[in-house]
């Protein structure tokens, strides 16, 4: 039987080298792979800002989605003018 969602192990994608090595650490070393994978993350952050290539792409998609947007904001509008008149005639 598949696990349920809650029941999935949130460190799945954790590779088994990091795992085991963290586990065969102290606190202080814990600690100090905490600092180390934070400034990490800040690199990656930054790097993805400047990712020109990335940005352009973000660009064309943001792009491309309006004419999905515009209608889907349409859409609702729609609704709610037909949920106004329905009220308005009593219904």
């Amino acid at each position: 039987m598949a696990k349920d969602k809650a029941e999935k192990d949130p460190f799945i994608d954790v590779p088994e080298e990091f795992k085991d090595a963290v586990v065969g650490m102290s606190v202080e070393q814990i600690k100090q792979r905490i600092a180390q994978v934070a400034l990490d993350q800040v690199v990656l952050m930054q790097a993805k800002k400047e990712d020109g290539d990335l940005l352009e792409k973000r660009e064309l998609y943001k792009e491309a989605g309006a004419m999905y947007r515009e209608g889907t904001k349409l859409n609702r509008v729609k609704i709610e003018y037909c949920k106004q008149t329905i009220d308005g005639k009593g219904g």
